[in-house]
């Protein structure tokens, strides 16, 4: 065998082993986080269609909503009505920050590699002891 091929058979070894740790670690992780996968629980099946969806009648067909009375707001000359400050405003929902969202990924895959590097280590020299 050349040097070319004995290189690309190992990197194509490398490269399977690689899938079979990262498989092994990502279901190591799913059942760290979602408990152990149940393999009685089956799948909706190819042939089942989805339930059928009843279709939306369109805007234009629909009664024009009534528009809201302003009360004695607008019956009062003298006051204007009261606009409230944008920070009594309804703000959207506050989401956390990307940099902790990726320091949370991160250190959830750190933690999953070291328990997946200690368990093959201590499965190595199970093997050999």
């Amino acid at each position: 065998m050349s040097r070319f091929a004995k290189q690309v058979a190992g990197m194509i070894v490398l490269l399977v082993v690689g899938v079979f740790i990262g498989m092994e670690v990502t279901s190591v992780s799913i059942e760290r986080i979602y408990g152990p996968v149940d393999a009685s629980r089956n799948s909706l099946p190819a042939d089942t269609a989805w339930p059928e969806r009843p279709e939306l009648e369109p805007l234009a067909s629909r009664p024009a909503e009534p528009v809201p009375d302003q009360g004695q707001e607008a019956a009062v000359p003298d006051h204007p009505p009261q606009r409230w400050p944008l920070e009594a405003a309804p703000q959207p929902p506050v989401e956390e920050a990307a940099v902790n969202k990726l320091a949370d990924q991160t250190a959830g895959l750190l933690q999953t590699l070291s328990q997946a590097g200690i368990r093959a280590i201590v499965g190595l020299f199970d093997g050999l002891f």
